[in-house]
């Protein structure tokens, strides 16, 4: 499966702090329920409270997507971005249908 990469810009803010605390759930919750393995890199920009919102923090990408600037994300967001891209990575066959390889008995798809 193609790899999954968050990226999160953080203030110094409660918004920040929280959106941070939502993103690393979502993906334990990517992992246990889908066995998708994401990958979170965090880049805290030092600006307070009353800063943050102006400079658009926090903002969450996925896969250098936005899905959401100066708002916490939703799980349900943040999961139905990382099935949105997972899906355009699939190599898809004539009738849209994703293409899978059959490799000494067991099936591989080719993303």
């Amino acid at each position: 499966m193609a790899d999954v990469r968050i990226v999160l810009y953080a203030g110094l803010d409660g918004d920040s702090r929280l959106a941070v605390r939502l993103v690393r759930e979502t993906i334990i919750l990517l992992a246990r329920n889908y066995g998708i393995d994401a990958h979170l890199d965090v880049t805290e920009v030092p600006v307070g409270d009353t800063e943050a919102k102006r400079h658009g923090l926090p903002l969450v990408k996925v896969n250098d997507e936005v899905v959401s600037q100066a708002t916490i994300p939703s799980v349900s967001q943040l999961i139905d971005k990382v099935f949105e891209v997972l899906a355009s990575s699939l190599e898809l066959g004539p009738l849209r249908f994703p293409v899978f390889h059959v490799m000494e008995g067991t099936a591989e798809s080719t993303a």
